[in-house]
């Protein structure tokens, strides 16, 4: 019978009598063959029957012990896909990958939304995946760990200075990348909601004279100019 091994990257252990407690409960759980818990490492390793268990279901185990699990999301726009199979398959494939906890894709935005374990899995990997499924991913098309992108329509934007409006969007610490798709009067804004909040960019957005409505989150826009 085939077995894997997962490391997954705990938090919220404060005493040897967590991870013994972790380590016990891991190790009733169905399908898991093995855990180990290291405190000082803050990590699990666990070998598991993958016919039996899956990486999201030993996470969730954690997380009801009332512990964490580092896991990050990244949002892909994939290319080439035409119909329900396709996102069915990309869906399949993404959570297919050691690390990878869940994979949602969205075939209207053409965007894949997935959580995954850092250390195991890397955006390059997904990438890889996808293309050799047949479908592309755009260069600078994968959204860093982390960071969030909103689509925000700004009233009056075609009689506006896209240049000013840029320099002022990226003057903001965490605004990554800014986007203008002016006949549209649309502003597409990728950052890190750690740094900046939504309310920050709305505000610059409305000193240069405009007001800004969120129309989308992680959305695709056409005919967009970098500022």
């Amino acid at each position: 019978m085939p077995v894997k091994q997962i490391n997954l990257p705990v938090t919220g252990m404060s005493c040897a009598s967590c991870a013994s407690r972790l380590e016990r409960e891991l190790s009733h759980t169905p399908g898991v063959r093995r855990a180990s818990v290291s405190l000082a490492a803050e990590r699990a390793s666990i070998i598991y029957n993958p016919e039996a268990t899956s990486e999201s279901i030993l996470i969730e185990a954690v997380r009801r012990l009332g512990y964490g699990v580092s896991t990050e999301k990244i949002s892909i726009h994939i290319e080439g896909m035409t119909c329900a199979a396709c996102v069915a398959k990309v869906e399949k494939g993404l959570y297919e990958i050691e690390g990878v906890i869940s994979s949602n894709v969205n075939f209207a935005t053409e965007q894949a939304t997935v959580e995954y374990i850092p250390g195991i899995v890397s955006a390059e990997d997904m990438k890889r995946t996808i293309e050799d499924m047949g479908y592309s991913v755009p260069e600078k098309e994968i959204l860093e760990a982390g960071a969030r992108e909103v689509e925000l329509h700004v009233e009056g934007l075609a009689d506006a200075l896209p240049e000013e409006m840029g320099r002022r969007l990226h003057m903001l610490a965490g605004v990554k990348n800014v986007l203008f798709n002016v006949p549209g009067e649309r502003i597409r804004v990728e950052f890190n909601p750690l740094q900046v909040s939504l309310a920050q960019i709305e505000d610059a957005i409305r000193e240069t004279g405009h007001a800004a409505v969120m129309v989308a989150e992680s959305g695709q826009t056409e005919d967009t100019e970098r500022a």
